[in-house]
């Protein structure tokens, strides 16, 4: 039933493309006509098969990451060693909130033009980076070379570097830089300790003269968490070290759950019911008759000798 749908859009397409450009406005006007055009182009259009959402396999080409939460623990923290949290408005709404970020489905492009280029580089270092964990050390040198050269070439701290040759500065998009940043982390921690740290410095170098905020927000954070020295080769393939058990309690003595509220007034009518029967207890033995002996006066309790 589809495939009938499919061919009435393409002959359709067929019919467009091969409009002169004074005839678009006439053929548009006579578009709510065709009666069987508008229903198959919104049944290829919302087809779960289309070849926009999903590749040949079935696949979705739209990718999901989830933002982790510090409530709630990942492979990055655990949230009982962040100290007990506040429980305000605000982190009580945010509580169950879980963020999902979506990429992919990416428009195609026809021509490598300076509009869309930088949108085409992220995207083919969005695909390496990807693939990193299998390229070689020879890949990793080349991405770290390459992004020195490309942010401080045209700049006084090219005069540094052990290549002098004089080259014009290349302009750099803030997204694209991210995505280095990526390539030039994984480089860092397997085998290119130095050539990764030279990279990582470059591109902070370059964020901070074209106070691009996101790589310089990055870069800082990946410097602030790396080693004073380079870590030994088994250390330096454990990017995420995950402990199996947390050293930590879980739950903070702090923390005010429904147990605790129970058990404090557990506690606190126990210690009620006590006073109340330690004070019922005084009341009847002020009421009885004291048979005990008062030596300093002499007196029994019965009555006097």
């Amino acid at each position: 039933m589809l495939g009938s749908e499919r061919g009435v859009v393409e002959e359709w397409l067929s019919e467009f493309k091969t409009l002169p450009e004074t005839r678009i406005p006439s053929y548009a006007g006579s578009l709510h006509l065709k009666k069987t055009l508008v229903p198959a182009l919104y049944r290829v259009i919302q087809d779960p098969n289309n070849e926009e959402i999903v590749d040949k396999d079935g696949n979705s080409r739209l990718l999901s990451f989830t933002i982790p939460s510090l409530s709630k623990p990942s492979v990055y923290h655990e949230p009982s060693s962040l100290g007990p949290m506040a429980l305000t408005e605000g982190a009580l709404c945010q509580h169950d909130l879980i963020r999902v970020v979506y990429s992919g489905v990416h428009p195609q492009r026809e021509t490598f033009t300076a509009q869309n280029r930088f949108e085409v580089l992220c995207f083919l270092m969005l695909c390496y980076n990807s693939a990193v964990v299998y390229m070689p050390l020879s890949s990793y040198q080349s991405a770290c070379r390459m992004t020195s050269r490309l942010c401080v070439c045209g700049f006084p701290r090219q005069q540094q570097k052990s290549w002098r040759e004089p080259c014009n500065r290349v302009l750099l998009d803030p997204e694209f830089m991210v995505q280095m940043l990526t390539a030039v982390y994984h480089a860092i921690y397997n085998g290119e300790w130095e050539l990764g740290r030279e990279a990582l410095e470059d591109i902070l170098y370059r964020s901070q003269l074209e106070l691009y905020s996101q790589p310089l927000l990055v870069g800082d954070a990946m410097r602030n968490s790396l080693p004073a020295s380079a870590p030994d080769e088994p250390r330096a393939r454990q990017v995420l070290q995950v402990e199996v058990t947390p050293t930590v309690r879980r739950i903070s003595i702090s923390a005010i759950t429904t147990a605790s509220i129970r058990r404090h007034r557990w506690k606190r009518e126990g210690k009620a019911c006590f006073q109340q029967q330690g004070a019922g207890s005084r009341a009847i033995g002020a009421a009885q008759p004291f048979k005990g002996q008062l030596p300093l006066l002499g007196f029994q309790g019965e009555g006097r000798e």
